[in-house]
């Protein structure tokens, strides 16, 4: 049965919502005994205020260009001179300095606010080397290419580490056995269908060179970086022969990588109408004594096979944090022949590793996917509503399959501007799974859908998973999740059935309070 929710279209988009300094004044304030921030970068920018004083003129120039504001953290000192001093009236006069000269952070409303105040300083003078002020903590709207496959290899490097995946073959050069027993192949290379492979794990072979092929002490010693080309025949045994060094590095670095050919593990071989055959493969492997990065343009992340002296390896960069809010809300609730809606767009690293290296273990409960990025790097301008695209669907069966189908999605697209096409992914979900009996959306708590009027159309019960909601939940979710009877889902906090929160109630999210007023839910605590 459809719900008919006509007044869904009255739903705020995310830049119509207003917070003002006279409601951001009551929030609770946090202790702490003193804020030392740390040095301003691309994902922070401080505005500094004299102590005691209101905010003074800032030039932000480009700062806040192509970013998104995350959070505002107003840091005050809680030791005054005189008990007539009202700090809370420089706080309001400082939080309306901040709003005329940056209105678009009072305009969105998830954006996270929190006030802090120091208890550390016993005296005026101690209290003037305090930071007071704004700390505005920011990412990136539009991520470079860079970054995306950075988030990419992170997330790959988080599932081969997990010891329970359910891969087959190992993601470690060094627990791969050696080949030391080969065949030699005499018929000629051949044309073939499918071409060799070495591995169906992501990263194996810079893993297994890595592992492999270390430094040679001649190249070392000598200070040598280099580059090695190899060709070499992988035969229809799946074994390596007629190795050839191609261009060459010297200072043992050619020897290093002809041996390490001479041993690798076996691949799978190139196959002919279904036959195998022998077939030819070449690569470079570079030896550096300092970090490198060197995949360019749209490739797979970690394509490069590098080398380093022992104590610098960076094979393959970290995620910069690990989630389990995905992971833990799963376990709380036994849901059951589930397709799966995944926002894959910028900064989702974390929440995406989570999900997956949960269905890696929980295959049988997820029965479809569907990763969304938000156009396939379509200009915003061109984006439509119920037809944006850059949607990737797949049958849960494999998790190899699924797992290249999402770093698929993720390469394709990076979300461009903030409001993204969460519905229209809902909604293809919907008319390709008659079997799932409940969609589980993944979203971030900072991106919220353009495309809401198309919410009456969704038949099937829906449970919002909401992402990069540690500091409070977007309270335009929450007013979403309430009038699509939606279930909402923090990794701290269930809400089963908004729609029965009367006018005037409170709910509390992570420890913050949100007020329904006028049908739409507004943060008061």
């Amino acid at each position: 049965m459809k719900y008919i929710l006509p007044f869904l279209f009255l739903l705020p988009l995310p830049m119509m919502a207003q917070q003002n300094p006279e409601t951001i004044i009551q929030f609770r304030s946090r202790q702490v005994e003193r804020v030392i921030p740390e040095k301003e970068d691309a994902g922070q920018i401080l505005i500094p205020a004299a102590y005691g004083k209101s905010l003074g003129a800032a030039n932000l120039g480009s700062r806040l260009k192509n970013k998104q504001i995350i959070s505002v953290e107003l840091v005050y000192t809680r030791f005054r001179r005189s008990e007539k001093y009202n700090q809370q009236k420089l706080n309001l006069q400082r939080l309306q300095n901040l709003r005329a000269l940056i209105p678009s952070a009072f305009s969105n409303e998830s954006v996270e606010w929190i006030i802090t105040e120091q208890t550390g300083a016993g005296d005026f003078e101690t209290g003037k080397t305090y930071f007071h002020g704004f700390i505005i903590r920011t990412r990136s709207l539009s991520p470079s290419e860079t970054e995306r496959k950075s988030e990419i290899t992170g997330i790959m490097k988080l599932l081969e580490a997990d010891k329970s995946t359910v891969i087959t073959h190992s993601s470690t050069g060094g627990s791969r056995p050696r080949n030391t027993g080969m065949r030699y192949d005499t018929e000629p290379v051949k044309y073939y269908d499918q071409g060799p492979n070495f591995s169906s794990v992501p990263c194996a072979l810079p893993n297994d060179v890595i592992a492999n092929i270390k430094y040679p002490a001649e190249a070392f010693s000598k200070k040598k970086s280099g580059r090695v080309k190899v060709e070499f025949t992988v035969n229809k045994f799946g074994d390596t022969q007629d190795i050839q060094i191609t261009e060459s590095a010297g200072y043992g670095m050619d020897k290093a990588v002809m041996e390490y050919v001479k041993t690798m593990p076996k691949w799978t071989p190139a196959k002919s109408k279904g036959t195998a055959v022998n077939a030819y493969v070449s690569f470079i492997v570079y030896f550096s004594l300092v970090p490198v990065e060197l995949a360019g343009g749209g490739g797979m992340p970690c394509e490069d096979l590098i080398v380093y002296p022992e104590g610098i390896v960076t094979d393959i960069p970290d995620i910069t944090q690990e989630s389990t809010t995905v992971s833990k809300i799963f376990e709380r609730h036994n849901w059951q022949n589930l397709a799966v809606v995944c926002d894959v767009t910028a900064s989702m690293g974390p929440y995406i590793g989570d999900l997956m290296k949960w269905f890696r273990n929980n295959s049988s409960r997820i029965k479809h996917f569907t990763f969304f990025n938000d156009g396939d790097q379509q200009k915003d301008n061109q984006k439509q509503i119920g037809s944006t695209g850059g949607l990737y669907q797949i049958p849960a069966t494999q998790s190899e399959e699924v797992e290249k189908e999402l770093y698929r999605a993720m390469r394709n697209g990076y979300g461009g501007d903030l409001p993204e096409n969460d519905i229209e992914a809902i909604l293809e979900t919907e008319r390709n799974t008659p079997f799932a009996e409940r969609i589980v959306w993944v979203a971030d708590n900072y991106a919220f859908p353009r495309d809401v009027k198309l919410i009456p159309e969704i038949k099937k019960p829906v449970s919002i998973i909401i992402c990069s909601a540690g500091g409070g939940v977007n309270p335009a979710f929450l007013t979403l999740a309430r009038n699509m009877k939606a279930s909402l889902h923090t990794l701290e906090t269930d809400l089963p059935d908004l729609s029965r929160v009367k006018e005037g109630e409170k709910v509390n999210v992570n420890g913050r309070e949100y007020e329904l007023k006028e049908g739409k839910f507004i943060r008061v605590y």
